[in-house]
């Protein structure tokens, strides 16, 4: 196991991410929510991932007692990157990385699609076959599907998007 949070486990087979986490668990926690909250991120997932700059899903299981989704490996978060390099170094990257983002988020809104959570921790670094550094953005449990009767998202408070605080989505 690398990580653990409130919607599972995450752990590493090498080039892949998989999120285990106990069903009866999910469905006792917050009335159901957090399996809502899984079962979102793996139809976004499903449906949406296609796009260069969007983590991909690479398999869905649900076995035993367990719900796992298995995610290409993003690599280290924005987050991380910012802590870890110096301000020289991460400066020369931005243009490039804006590029990236912009282009995920495009893709999103053409789709009327709204991430919910967007941050650093959320947005993440990782290097290609030829050595290309490429964002992707990850975590989607919060996703908004072109929906405006949708009423259960769960955001960070300070990185919720403009749409969710006035309830509707553009």
């Amino acid at each position: 196991m690398i990580a653990s949070g409130t919607y599972g486990q995450i752990y590493s087979d090498g080039d892949f991410k998989i999120k285990k986490t106990e069903i009866t668990e999910l469905e006792s926690k917050n009335g159901g929510y957090f399996l809502e909250t899984n079962l979102r991120e793996a139809v976004f997932l499903k449906k949406f991932s296609k796009h260069n700059n969007i983590i991909s899903l690479q398999d869905i299981k649900i076995n035993d007692n367990f719900f796992e989704v298995k995610l290409q490996d993003g690599g280290i978060n924005l987050e991380q990157l910012i802590k870890k390099t110096s301000f020289t170094n991460r400066i020369k990257k931005i243009p490039k990385f804006i590029c990236q983002i912009i282009s995920g988020l495009f893709y999103l809104y053409k789709l009327k699609i709204a991430h919910c959570d967007l941050k650093p921790a959320n947005i993440v670094l990782q290097a290609d076959e030829e050595g290309n550094e490429i964002i992707r953005i990850i975590d989607w449990g919060s996703v908004i599907l072109n929906s405006k009767t949708q009423t259960s998202v769960l955001c960070t408070e300070n990185f919720a998007p403009l749409e969710i605080k006035k309830y509707e989505l553009v």
